[in-house]
């Protein structure tokens, strides 16, 4: 398919063109763009609802994220029917990681407008796998009341561990397209064991902004009511 866009661009680029020449084709080009704008969004919003219908179809888990990463190298959700019925039964869903840095993370989702996904970020992970993974997606967070070493033992013992903050943040873009709400968007916050700031671990919430709220002052042994913890699988 031909990238007309690209093709104007590499017209525009030419230095033998007349100053009404490229004016016209600066016009031109600028109708493009907003052609394949409209284009791609009305795509994007044919892909979300296509996953409302069939959330468990494998092929249609694919087109979403690929469609919110605008990505195109993504690899197809390994997840069959009958397990991402299982993983919703259980409140998780499919995430896809692209090999995103936090700063990338930042940048591509700029109404995160946080320290944590800005240049310079310091949040280290346990953990650089990219590629499929599933998470807990329900609103609020779960296991509250828990430590550190307790969430660890949970998790470990559904061979699973703590998720990093990245996956806390593609989740919760998801769910904003798929539910209206992001994940911890209200009273609780969720604890990202997979992820590090100075050596402590990361807990955030998100605003009904999309804005990105992260904090490290937890003690491993602290225990809150409003405080829980996020798994990912490890596959």
């Amino acid at each position: 398919m031909i990238d007309w866009v690209k093709e104007g661009e590499k017209i525009l680029s030419r230095s033998n063109l007349s100053a009404q020449e490229r004016t016209l084709m600066e016009a031109h080009l600028g109708t493009v763009r907003l052609s394949a704008q409209a284009l791609a969004e009305r795509r994007h919003e044919n892909v979300v609802k296509a996953l409302k219908s069939e959330p468990y179809n494998p092929n249609v888990v694919t087109d979403f994220w690929q469609s919110l990463l605008t990505a195109t190298d993504i690899v197809q959700c390994p997840y069959s029917l009958t397990e991402l019925r299982g993983l919703a039964k259980k409140e998780r869903g499919p995430v896809y990681i692209p090999n995103f840095t936090y700063p990338e993370l930042g940048q591509k989702f700029p109404h995160l407008s946080s320290w944590a996904v800005a240049k310079g970020s310091t949040i280290k992970d346990e953990r650089e796998t990219a590629g499929w993974t599933d998470i807990e997606i329900v609103l609020e967070a779960p296991y509250r009341n828990t430590t550190e070493r307790q969430l660890q033992e949970r998790f470990a013992n559904e061979g699973r561990v703590g998720a990093r903050l990245k996956v806390g943040v593609l989740a919760s873009e998801a769910s904003k397209l798929l539910t209206d709400h992001y994940l911890d968007e209200g009273p609780t916050w969720s604890r990202y064991l997979g992820s590090r700031h100075v050596g402590q671990v990361v807990y955030a919430c998100f605003g009904s902004d999309g804005g990105l709220h992260v904090h490290s002052y937890l003690e491993p042994g602290d225990v809150l009511q409003d405080i829980g913890g996020r798994s990912e699988g490890v596959r």
